[in-house]
């Protein structure tokens, strides 16, 4: 058992800022059996923890199946920690220092949760039929009882007082009334509570409980109380007595049997988030008076009619409503565009099941708005349809004043002829067997004036109601619209399907060989970007190499277009590129012996682009098919920007100008266009290539002996 709590102190130690903290959700959990030991021990060495001798009448709990489970988890822990003393180390910890530790973290501690008692060994009489105190509590704010009776614990006057925050599950609490006032008139020895008993309760949670009320007594003694859950309970109503909560936000009465609303407005006035979850309830009449609610859950309930939902459309503060698992969603097949229509015929916006409309919920919310009556001018009567459930606002002429309702004829009194009717009754009837017929578009046709109108008193307006597309900006109710019609949507498809083929014919399509760079691709590409392998013997002479074109987006093309590893794939498949404005040495081949420094540019040429992305920035397709271009990569640590091959081939002295016909050089830098108003990229070549020969590099340490290979092209061509 000490061997328990030493590691418990190891934990207390680890967390003991978020144990004193405010701020922090940690909370000390510990079981009434060990509690109630680790207050023995501590009064054994002389600290003061309040009556331990006090006996209480024993509670019968029903404990729930993870309790059980978890006290099992803790009798097995204790016997491991038992098990474990008879190999432990050989220095004996100072039991008594942890004890005392532990005694002094209690005094500061904010969170406390005390769980049902449990069969390890040594702790079989703790507590016994003795309460528990909790004198030593001095800083406790918020306190946990998981399956443990309030009548165990002793220190009710003094918890009432520093208490914020109060759980109580599964405990067995028939009334309120038992914990807020019968345990603090037992810990006080009075019959009346302390002044200032409960004034700091906020929280006051009760589920997994036996409550069939709420006493007055026990919420008249919570003058602070802000939020209470009491679900998992057996109420069938809201409870009445919550009227004397003048300061309650928030109310939990999810799984109980409540079936009925109908007076909450008076129970509930300050109510601001209401969680009616899993009950009976049919209608939420009543709900609609709850002037401050902002939140309301009806998940799980018996609601069956959209218009039992748009009775909350007239709260000015609501914006989300739970109605999940109710009939309604069944019953009809656009249940959730219809509530939100009654929320928008009251201008508001709400949150049904945490998702506001769709777009398609949207178009179809604004065909149902474009067939509603406004509301008219301020001057109005109301006409009560009995066969439905809503009042019907039907605007009524200036010219005609309001007339007081006449009382009903008695049954006895013979009904009048249709030739008798007055003519606002036939041009109701006319209306009705127009409904009849023609469904959702009846008022279309009045609007059109289609039917006569009576002779004075209830002309019919056209709809002018604004859909919720108008708040949409233009671009986007231009492209509704036009997407709308068939003609359009038919020319978003053609324009959608040309612009695609037309960027991945830019962009994204694969170039394999020289032979499909034509000259509209020249036009329309300026660089080409793709992968000098090493697989395949890239590089031949030093004035040129294979490239694998690799287009699409940065960072991924390398991982869609995968370079192949086979030789042959690798010839059918790759772009021969000439650099441009270089002209490197000739190696050996077709007999002919090679120049000086010609395998020295191979080396460094192969040192610049093998295994690289190159950029190509393209000119020509030469006579020999090859592409001819500039080519850049970037190399560490790319803060001088990319490195022309071209030219650093040229100032290491391992290649001349090219000054043949139909040369090209590449593009100029923006610095040489800016102030050399230079058109292309020989300048900078030839100054490299000044540079080169004045420090004798390269081929241009050999002096005189030096044969460009222009030259020596020249000499050997009729060879």
């Amino acid at each position: 058992m000490e061997a328990w709590f030493a590691d418990l102190a190891r934990w207390v130690r680890r967390h003991e800022a978020a144990l004193v903290s405010d701020a922090s959700t940690v909370a000390l959990q510990i079981s009434v059996s060990h509690l109630h030991y680790l207050l023995v021990r501590c009064e054994g060495l002389g600290r003061d923890v309040g009556p331990l001798d006090l006996e209480v009448a024993p509670q019968r709990l029903v404990v729930p199946r993870a309790l059980d489970e978890t006290r099992s988890v803790f009798s097995l822990q204790d016997t491991l920690h038992s098990l474990s003393t008879w190999w432990g180390t050989s220095e004996t910890p100072d039991y008594d220092r942890v004890f005392r530790y532990l005694h002094t973290q209690c005094m500061r501690l904010r969170r406390l949760r005390i769980t049902p008692a449990t069969a390890a060994p040594d702790l079989e009489q703790f507590p016994g039929v003795h309460a528990t105190p909790l004198h030593t509590f001095k800083s406790l704010t918020q306190l946990t009882l998981e399956g443990v009776a309030p009548a165990a614990i002793v220190g009710w006057d003094r918890l009432c007082v520093q208490l914020t925050h109060i759980t109580a599950m599964h405990t067995g609490v028939p009334d309120m009334t038992h914990v807020f006032v019968d345990l603090v008139r037992r810990d006080t020895h009075s019959d009346t509570l302390p002044a200032a008993a409960w004034h700091a309760l906020r929280h006051v949670a009760l589920p997994h409980n036996e409550l069939t009320f709420l006493a007055s007594d026990a919420i008249a003694a919570l003058p602070a109380l802000q939020h209470l859950d009491v679900s998992h309970n057996l109420l069938n109503a809201v409870p009445p007595a919550l009227e004397d909560a003048l300061r309650l936000q928030s109310l939990n009465v999810a799984e109980n049997m409540i079936d009925s609303v109908l007076g909450i407005y008076q129970a509930l006035p300050h109510i601001r988030v209401l969680n009616l979850r899993n009950n009976r309830v049919e209608s939420v009449c009543g709900v609609e008076r709850l002037h401050r609610l902002a939140q309301l859950d009806l998940r799980d309930n018996l609601v069956a009619d959209a218009r039992e939902v748009g009775r909350l459309a007239t709260l000015p503060h609501i914006s989300h409503v739970w109605i999940a698992g109710n009939p309604v969603l069944q019953a009809e097949p656009d249940a959730r565009v219809a509530c939100f229509a009654e929320f928008a015929l009251e201008h508001r916006s709400v949150l049904l099941d945490d998702a506001a409309p769709s777009f398609w919920e949207r178009r179809r919310l604004a065909e149902r708005l474009s067939h509603h009556i406004p509301a008219g001018p301020p001057r109005c009567a109301e006409l009560e349809v009995p066969t439905a459930t809503v009042r019907r606002v039907v605007p009524v002429s200036p010219r005609t004043p309001t007339r007081r309702a006449r009382p009903r004829p008695s049954r006895s009194a013979a009904a009048p002829s249709s030739e008798a009717l007055s003519p606002t009754r036939a041009f109701r009837e006319h209306i009705e067997q127009l409904r009849t017929r023609q469904g959702d578009d009846w008022l279309r046709i009045v609007a059109r004036k289609d039917l006569p109108e009576p002779s004075g008193a209830f002309p019919v307006h056209a709809v002018v109601e604004v859909a919720p597309i108008e708040s949409f900006p233009w671009p986007v109710r231009c492209f509704i619209q036009v997407a709308s019609h068939p003609l359009g949507a038919a020319a978003l498809s053609i324009t959608t399907l040309g612009g695609g083929a037309f960027l991945w014919w830019r962009f994204f399509r694969r170039i394999p060989t020289a032979a499909y760079i034509t000259p509209a691709v020249l036009r329309s590409r300026r660089m080409l970007v793709g992968r000098v392998t090493s697989y395949l013997r890239s590089v031949g002479d030093a004035d040129g190499f294979r490239l694998y074109h690799t287009p699409g987006i940065p960072l991924l093309r390398s991982f869609w277009h995968r370079v192949p590893t086979k030789a042959s794939d690798l010839r059918r498949e790759t772009i021969s590129v000439r650099l441009a404005g270089a002209d490197a040495p000739e190696a050996a081949h077709f007999g002919r012996e090679g120049q000086p420094f010609a395998d020295e540019a191979r080396a460094e040429l192969r040192r610049l682009v093998e295994g690289r992305l190159v950029w190509v920035d393209m000119s020509h397709i030469d006579q020999y098919q090859r592409l001819v271009g500039v080519p850049y990569v970037w190399r560490w640590p790319y803060l001088w920007g990319r490195t022309n091959v071209s030219l650093a081939l040229v100032r290491s002295g391992l290649a001349t100008v090219y000054r043949s016909a139909g040369a090209a050089y590449g593009s100029a830098g923006w610095l040489s266009r800016w102030l050399l108003r230079a058109p292309n990229g020989r300048a900078a070549l030839e100054r490299a290539e000044e540079h080169a020969r004045r420090c004798r590099l390269g081929m241009w340490s050999l002096g005189r002996k030096l044969e460009t290979p222009r030259a020596y092209k020249h000499r050997t061509r009729d060879r």
